[in-house]
């Protein structure tokens, strides 16, 4: 079945837009130096977008759930407005579970190449975590390949979604295989890099606490401030401290 993808993304911002403040201004300023993005945003609140994602749209009813990602998958590319692209990343994500299987994996891994901002990377990162508990022998050489991509947020995507939640997932790839792939990044000089960096320690000590407390004792000089308040976050108050106190030493490295 031919859709109208022109059709289908003007579909979606007049619903958007109903949703909102037709009478704000469409450019929503605030939202969008917060995230960091060149696209547009408008500022409409996170609940009613998901609440239009969850009712979806006529043009996708008749079609398969791989039709529907290769629709969607083509808009996330080609629109302009941040919120348009969130619908298509909470369809994702509305079917992370149970309907996401190793077959679509080979469309959904280039929408990163189309991300511009923290906030739609660590919507990837949510549904490429619950695919890569499942399929770690597939997804691993892709995360490999984006650890050393000149992408700033194919580099992110190769370490945030390692543990992304770690509480909500079972399955994980080793430590020996994430930690490389952490430790590859610890001089990155990107800013949204060194976040990810943090928040991917932090959940590796829900998984692998031992490990990861010694990891970053032994790397306490080079990890980046950027990265450091969100890694050392989940250790235990006294070995934070004992983190802290290292931290203020000359380095001997």
């Amino acid at each position: 079945m031919r859709i109208n993808i022109k059709e289908l993304e003007q579909s979606m911002l007049q619903k958007l837009l109903q949703a909102g403040n037709m009478e704000e201004i469409m450019n929503d300023i605030r939202w969008q130096k917060y995230i960091n993005t060149s696209l547009v945003t408008l500022g409409i609140a996170t609940a009613k977008q998901r609440q239009l994602a969850k009712i979806g749209y006529p043009h996708l009813q008749d079609l398969s759930i791989t039709e529907k990602i290769d629709t969607l998958g083509k808009i996330f590319e080609s629109s302009h407005i941040f919120e348009v692209k969130n619908q298509c990343l909470y369809f994702l994500d509305q079917h992370k579970q149970k309907k996401l299987d190793i077959t679509h994996w080979g469309s959904i891994k280039d929408w990163v190449r189309y991300v511009d901002n923290w906030a739609h990377s660590d919507g990837l990162s949510s549904i490429f975590s619950m695919m890569l508990q499942h399929h770690l022998d597939v997804l691993y050489p892709q995360l490999v390949q984006w650890n050393k991509s000149n992408n700033l947020w194919e580099r992110r995507q190769s370490v945030v979604c390692l543990f992304y939640y770690s509480r909500t997932r079972k399955q994980f790839l080793s430590f020996e295989q994430s930690i490389e792939l952490i430790t590859n990044l610890l001089d990155d000089k990107e800013y949204y890099v060194q976040k990810g960096l943090g928040w991917a320690l932090r959940e590796a000590s829900n998984v692998y606490y031992e490990f990861t407390y010694d990891f970053i004792l032994q790397h306490i000089h080079q990890i980046k401030p950027a990265a450091y308040s969100a890694a050392i976050e989940k250790l235990h108050p006294a070995h934070r401290e004992e983190v802290r106190l290292m931290r203020k030493k000359k380095s001997t490295f």
